[in-house]
């Protein structure tokens, strides 16, 4: 009789929808107590202003695996959407610097970006305006491939990917765009009030807009539906290219607001800002439960997966060890993460028999 309570126990802890925030606080204690430096206000601290920019991205790749695809090129965007926000509202370009950018004289001025010479918030908003229609049209672009040409999602982000990390280095000559003004800058690192950091106002209330849109709306069950079966979808009446297209512009948009936030943090448009990301946005995502098989998932999950992610590094940091055996464990987590969801879809399936 304990055996089958204890198996009943593990059974229901390892199905839950909290499995990965309990073994966050497991995880975190344990690492803790290995070394109290992790209990201390400035890891902590780390841990959570790490986390925010990396969300955003994450809810942008939720919308996607969601649909049973693969954004590959969310890296880029966010390369991309760095250097424009650098040439919109970068201080003083060099010639000796930029004088090879396809921009220089036009955008790229020795006096300064496009937007530098109007009002601070005035700039920063158009600014942001601009960087977000930026990633929304590419995620767009994305999507119509996909949909009308029914090209794989893999080989079509991954295209995207080489397409617009190159343009990103091409149209700054390889080069940072520094000098942005300070209310931009505020986004990345300010504090609202003295005490509510700016990125994590920003990405809660895009975290809470994505649940909204996942559990709450119409385009919220046609997306788990293609997800689940596409052909069922279609012959449900569901507009499974539309679907595409927006899911995909989602992820462009939430890769642009995750460039506005790590750009504003660095205090500079970076052309290789993105560079990297893209196995910890998708580590992270996975991590968190969202099914790379489609139809499963949560906006809120995205948030657990980020939250053990950023614990885990921040860990790995302190404990100084190196880049070779840091990236190895991160691949064991995420291959373990995979696995995990492969075990908990077959319980459940044996479960509602």
């Amino acid at each position: 009789m304990k055996a089958n309570s204890s198996k009943q126990i593990f059974v229901k802890l390892l199905t839950s929808e909290f499995f990965i925030l309990i073994m966050s606080a497991v995880y975190y204690v344990v690492i803790g107590i290995i070394s109290p430096r992790m209990f201390s206000g400035n890891m902590i601290n780390n841990i959570f202003q790490n986390m925010w920019p990396l969300l955003a991205g994450c809810l942008g790749q939720t919308f996607v695996l969601l649909l049973g695809g693969i954004d590959l090129s969310q890296t880029s965007v966010i390369s991309l959407c760095s250097v424009v926000s650098g040439i919109l509202l970068g201080g003083k370009f060099q010639e000796l610097k930029f004088g090879t950018s396809p921009l220089w004289g036009n955008l790229i001025k020795e006096s300064g970006g496009v937007f530098s010479g109007l009002p601070e918030i005035t700039g920063t908003v158009l600014a942001i305006v601009v960087v977000l229609l930026v990633g929304t049209l590419i995620g767009c672009i994305n999507g119509l491939f996909i949909a009308k040409l029914n090209m794989p999602p893999f080989m079509t982000t991954l295209i995207s990917q080489m397409l617009w990390a190159a343009i990103a280095l091409w149209l700054v000559s390889s080069q940072n765009c520094t000098g942005l003004n300070p209310s931009f800058n505020f986004l990345g690192k300010g504090k609202l009030g003295g005490f509510i950091y700016m990125p994590f106002l920003i990405v809660i209330i895009l975290l809470i807009i994505c649940e909204m849109l996942l559990s709450k709306t119409v385009f919220g069950k046609w997306i788990y539906c293609v997800g689940s079966n596409s052909r069922a979808a279609v012959v449900s009446g569901i507009p499974k290219n539309l679907v595409i297209v927006c899911v995909y512009s989602i992820s462009g948009f939430c890769a642009a607001v995750a460039s506005v936030l790590y750009t504003g943090r660095q205090m500079m448009g970076r052309p290789t800002i993105g560079d990297g990301m893209l196995n910890d946005i998708l580590g992270a995502t996975v991590i968190g439960g969202v099914s790379m098989y489609g139809g499963k998932g949560k906006a809120v999950w995205a948030l657990y997966g980020v939250l053990f992610y950023c614990i885990m590094t921040t860990s790995m940091n302190m404990l100084h060890l190196n880049s070779f055996l840091t990236q190895a464990v991160k691949g064991c987590i995420i291959l373990l993460a995979v696995s995990l969801d492969v075990v908990r879809t077959s319980i459940q399936q044996r479960m509602t028999k």
